[in-house]
């Protein structure tokens, strides 16, 4: 009896020297944009979007922390990793759209919900995907408090925040190791190789094939084709004439290109897909019919040429069936249409992008990248938001935003002579240029020859300054 008490005693003993130990032995455990500084600490810093440096026996690690959701996991994981941590100071410019800093606030205060959400967070994508609820509730345990500093870029206030905090000792549980570490470290490795969304990599641009979008690089222009007679020519020579010509429209003015294939039920898509696929650009996949999209979506899979293919559209009208269609393929690129059906305003597409379709498209979707359409309105049902929602858009998420602005005035100018239609269709074009757009659906593909030149004058405009 005594010898199997002794037994049972030391099997419990021994995990529990091990737990206590206050540091991982590859402690930080997830690389980062962040210096290494005196282990032993009770302190880290986090930067948010700020370069700043501090003396390194001020805190165990300090360094810029950009997202709300790949860039929290990484700081519970380096955190969890050394119980010496005890507060964290929070400093530096918030990181615009994704409110890293009071993110982190917020799942100190507050967790995550059974879904992953962040709690209280003003982020465009706060969910904690890759690491557990156990993880996160480790966290809030072990950090006695988060100073909040945001805004504050001033080194030296900072670190006399930093001294001022009270001497605690390890947290007494000891390190924690994160389970899902390898799979976080995946992630990391994707985000520093480019291949997630650009809400990762914060800089509002992305590149699809040969094509770069955002950023500070020219407006894409995105025109459709086979929506008319070209579709039924068995040998598609007027759709070669018509793809030939945008893409030396686009090659003389410098101007990018993406035709939008427009597929009806009938139509041989794999015939298609093949003909547009040859010409080595990005394109679209475009249909009223949700499985004739899904159809082009799953044959681009196929033939492998996926990453050049782009979903259009994710919306709020996809049935149950396409979404779970969208979920199984997984578009590495797709058109998210901030259309919100209960409110049209500039803020009811914010709220409507940020509470269920970015969630949908980054997570459920695992769509890479995300171009955001603002849902152009006709004239007398609030277009005037879809106009504004372009900057808005792009302020608040980051992903590279656009419309079809041409759809704006259609039903009121359809009346009109032909020529004036052009005329209008093109200046509704370039003023949703001059205001801010990353791309621009503008319609029919024979409508190139006169849209490129007007949107390479608005190009000029915008670096004349």
């Amino acid at each position: 009896m005594n010898s199997f008490s002794q037994k049972t005693t030391y099997l419990k003993i021994k995990p529990l020297i091990e737990i206590m130990k206050p540091i991982a032995d590859n402690w930080p455990v997830l690389s980062g944009n962040y210096e290494v500084g005196n282990p032993s600490s009770n302190v880290a810093i986090c930067t948010i979007t700020t370069k700043l440096s501090f003396p390194k026996e001020l805190c165990a690690m300090s360094g810029e922390m950009k997202t709300e959701n790949l860039g929290i996991e990484r700081v519970i994981v380096n955190t969890v990793s050394n119980a010496n941590i005890r507060y964290i100071v929070v400093c530096g410019k918030e990181s615009k759209g994704h409110f890293a800093g009071q993110t982190l606030i917020s799942i100190h205060e507050n967790g995550i919900d059974d879904k992953g959400r962040i709690i209280g967070s003003k982020g465009a994508i706060p969910f904690i995907e890759n690491i557990s609820k156990e993880a996160v509730e480790r966290f809030r345990r072990q950090i006695i408090k988060i100073v909040d500093l945001i805004g504050e870029t001033d080194r030296e206030k900072v670190i006399e925040a930093a001294k001022a905090l009270p001497k605690e000792k390890p947290f007494e549980e000891g390190y924690f190791t994160v389970k899902e570490i390898e799979n976080i470290k995946k992630e990391v490795v994707k985000a520093e190789e480019g291949e997630i969304s650009v809400a990762a990599k914060e800089t509002g641009e992305l590149q699809i094939g040969n094509v770069k979008i955002g950023g500070n690089n020219p407006i894409v222009l995105i025109g459709t084709i086979f929506y008319g007679e070209e579709k039924n020519r068995e040998d598609l020579t007027e759709a070669k004439r018509k793809m030939e010509e945008a893409i030396q429209l686009s090659q003389q003015y410098k101007i990018p290109f993406i035709p939008d294939v427009y597929l009806t039920k009938g139509d041989d898509i794999q015939k298609i897909i093949d003909f547009i696929s040859s010409f080595s650009i990005p394109f679209c996949i475009d249909s009223s019919e949700w499985d004739v999209r899904t159809a082009a979506l799953k044959y681009c899979k196929e033939k492998g040429i996926d990453d050049r293919a782009i979903y259009n559209s994710i919306n709020c009208g996809m049935s149950e069936e396409e979404r779970e269609q969208v979920k199984e393929l997984r578009p590495k690129n797709a058109i998210v249409l901030a259309f919100n059906p209960l409110d049209n305003s500039v803020q009811g597409k914010l709220n409507y992008m940020k509470s269920k379709l970015i969630p949908f498209s980054k997570y459920s979707a695992k769509v890479q990248n995300i171009l955001v359409d603002s849902g152009v309105m006709p004239l007398g049902n609030g277009s005037l938001n879809s106009i504004k929602a372009v900057n808005a858009l792009k302020n608040e998420f980051n992903f590279p935003t656009g419309n079809g602005i041409h759809n704006l005035a259609s039903e009121k100018i359809k009346d009109y002579d032909k020529e004036l239609k052009k005329i209008i269709d093109s200046s509704l074009v370039a003023s949703q240029a001059l205001l801010g757009a990353d791309f621009l659906l503008f319609g029919p593909i024979e409508s190139a020859k006169r849209i490129f030149p007007v949107v390479k004058l608005i190009e000029d405009i915008l670096k004349d300054g």
